[in-house]
């Protein structure tokens, strides 16, 4: 057997297909017996997709319904992602991560014994900070040089969710969600930039050293949609 070719989808084909001969006799999804649930999603966010070392934040949520269709929820997750390119004396490094939780309520309905929808809303906060090292080529003077930079942003943000999805049952202990959210964000960014020029070969003539820093402070507010799609347990 190619192990390289044992895809992800087939494992959760062959889960799926599991969990539906494993009972026929499925309850409601909300039948007032699991108070709690537990779960960890992956969530796509269109703005990695224009980040240079884009990554899938995995959030975990935890569920307590207080009736049977209303439930607090409590969330927990982030993202770390590394990329590094290097080409004899030049290199370009970044380290970008993410940490992020939430509170929040929702309602949900059943539709049948598989499927439920819900709504809600979530009030979290996110702390995101990014290094990057940078060593590139420059032209000064009509003569090469080194441009070493190093880069740090931090950002703190306010975020302020509207969420919707639906449920699917796949037995009576775990079910599948796909989730969908409208955030509305308040961020405060910061970033500096520090860095210096180097001949190449290090030669001492016309050596002119360009130390530089600068740094940069301001809020704004963005509004940004976000998908998830999360395996959870019932308990």
């Amino acid at each position: 057997m190619n192990y390289g070719d044992f895809k992800p989808g087939i494992v959760f084909f062959l889960f799926l297909t599991f969990s539906s001969v494993e009972g026929q006799d499925f309850e409601a999804f909300l039948d007032g017996r699991a108070k709690h649930t537990l779960g960890i999603s992956g969530t796509f966010n269109p703005r990695f997709v224009l980040e240079r070392s884009p990554g899938l934040p995995v959030d975990i949520i935890y569920r307590r319904f207080n009736t049977q269709n209303q439930a607090f929820r409590a969330r927990i997750g982030g993202v770390y992602r590394k990329v590094s390119e290097e080409s004899g004396v030049f290199y370009d490094r970044e380290w970008n991560s993410s940490l992020g939780m939430g509170l929040g309520y929702e309602w949900h309905h059943t539709i049948n014994n598989r499927f439920s929808w819900f709504y809600g809303a979530e009030l979290g906060l996110t702390y995101y900070w990014l290094d990057r090292d940078q060593a590139r080529p420059f032209t000064y003077l009509s003569k090469p040089w080194i441009q070493n930079k190093f880069s740090t942003i931090r950002t703190f943000e306010l975020v302020l969710n509207g969420l919707g999805g639906v449920n699917f049952q796949l037995n009576r202990k775990f079910y599948l969600t796909l989730e969908q959210s409208i955030s509305l964000s308040s961020q405060n960014y910061k970033s500096s930039d520090e860095g210096n020029l180097v001949p190449v070969g290090f030669s001492n003539e016309d050596n002119i050293s360009s130390p530089g820093i600068g740094t940069l402070s301001f809020s704004h507010i963005s509004i940004f949609f976000q998908t998830s799609l999360g395996i959870h347990f019932k308990f």
